[in-house]
């Protein structure tokens, strides 16, 4: 259950991100609000834009 609930709030905070970019924000702005670093949002965004059906 655990597992579940964790891909799910990872495809959320994924898509939000996104979602931020695409509007604009930078990528310190989008870690300080996910409470990531710059680097792990850029790695989390790479991440999902190479995957098949990810953002663009």
């Amino acid at each position: 259950m655990r597992e579940a609930l964790d891909e799910v709030t990872d495809a959320a905070l994924d898509g939000g991100m996104a979602a931020a970019k695409a509007e604009g924000w930078g990528l310190r702005q989008i870690g300080a609000r996910a409470g990531l670093s710059h680097e792990k949002v850029r790695y989390r965004l790479a991440r999902v834009s190479d995957e098949p059906g990810g953002p663009s």
